[in-house]
Formats: C-alpha cells, sequence, structure tokens
C-alpha cells in the first residue's frame, strides 16, 4: 500500500515539473486570447502547488504576491504621470511656438510641480517630491495631511512633520535632499499639503 501511495506521488510530481517545464518554456503569448489562456494554466498551475503547502509557505507566497502588485501599480502611476508631463511639455510647446508666430514676447514655459500626489484605486498614492516616487499608504497620507493641517505655526508644524517622516518614512527625507526641518523642499511640501488636503482627507 505504501509503495502503491509513493508510486502515485511520484507520478503528480513528474507530472508538475512537466507542467511547469512547459511553462517556463513555452512561447510567450501574443494575442489576448493566448494571454488569457496562459493565465488560466498558470493560475490551475499554482493551485496545484499550493494545495498542500505549509502556512509559513502560504503566508511568504501571499506577501510577494502583495509586493509585485504594489510594484505594479506603482508603475502604472509612475507611466500616468511620465505621459500627463509630457502632454503638458508639448502643450507648453505649442503655445510657445504660436506667442512667436504672432510676436509676442516669449514667457518661460511653467515648470512641472516639485510636489504633485497622484492617487490610485486601491486608496494608495504616489508622492512625486523632486522627481522621486514613493507610494504612501491610506494611513501615511492621512497622518501627513493631519500634521499639515494642525494648529500651530509654520515653524511648529514643520517641526511636526519632519519628525514624523524621521521616524516613519526616512527614505522619504534622504531622497527628496531634506537636510532638517528648515530645508526649503520640507517647506514647498507643507505648503503643498495645506493647499491640497482638507479636514475630511486628515481623519480618513
Amino acid at each position: 500500500m505504501a509503495e502503491k501511495e509513493k508510486k502515485k506521488s511520484g507520478t503528480r510530481t513528474r507530472s508538475g515539473s512537466e507542467s511547469i517545464k512547459r511553462i517556463q518554456d513555452g512561447s510567450q503569448p501574443q494575442t489576448e486570447t493566448e494571454k488569457k489562456a496562459a493565465c488560466a494554466d498558470l493560475k490551475k498551475e499554482l493551485a496545484r502547488l499550493t494545495k498542500d503547502m505549509p502556512y509559513e509557505d502560504l503566508r511568504f507566497l501571499v506577501a510577494q504576491s502583495l509586493v509585485l502588485l504594489r510594484n505594479r501599480e506603482a508603475e502604472s502611476l509612475e507611466r500616468e504621470f511620465a505621459e500627463s508631463y509630457e502632454a503638458a511639455g508639448r502643450s507648453a510647446s505649442t503655445s510657445s511656438s504660436g506667442e512667436k508666430k504672432k510676436g509676442k514676447s516669449n514667457k518661460p514655459a511653467q515648470a512641472a510641480p516639485p510636489i504633485q500626489i497622484i492617487r490610485s484605486s486601491s486608496g494608495n498614492a504616489n508622492l512625486v517630491i523632486n522627481g522621486q516616487f514613493k507610494l504612501l499608504t491610506t494611513e501615511e497620507l492621512a497622518a501627513i495631511a493631519k500634521i499639515s493641517l494642525g494648529d500651530g505655526s509654520e515653524a511648529e508644524l514643520l517641526d511636526r512633520l519632519y519628525r514624523w517622516l524621521y521616524r516613519e518614512r526616512r527614505d522619504i527625507i534622504l531622497d527628496a535632499g531634506m537636510s532638517d526641518k528648515f530645508s526649503p523642499t520640507l517647506r514647498a511640501l507643507l505648503a503643498f499639503c495645506k493647499k491640497t488636503f482638507t479636514k475630511r482627507a486628515a481623519k480618513e
């Protein structure tokens, strides 16, 4: 009986290996129909592989899947921002050319805002600051809004905002070049948040 089970298990393992090999070595789907079919095969294979996985392995896979989804979301937001930036540049160029033909004095094209927040459908958002894209969760965004809209002088708000960033998101401080709480970039971030957020956003 044990030998029978062993053979059965071995057959299933070999079958799974052959399926994985076909997925890895097969040609990339070219059409939408082929992609849908390939996705269906991959989902079946993933279900087969995870059927008997222990809790620890499943938890790891879910964590990795979340990372992949967030990266994909960030890439999508970056593409949208890049497209809107290019469109704004083309618009400014067309406007400048029209002024030249009319003999009007040229005005410098308006630069892209150094700070921008691009929201996603999931509730998370990308903070674009000095060309750096920083993914923020809903909770982080609400915390920044709450600090920015709080009571106190500008110096007090800058101090609170810097302390929060230093404690929770030091990567933003480093990548945006905020040397201290008197940084012009931090001051610009505070001004942007005060202009953009509402009291309701701070409570969400």
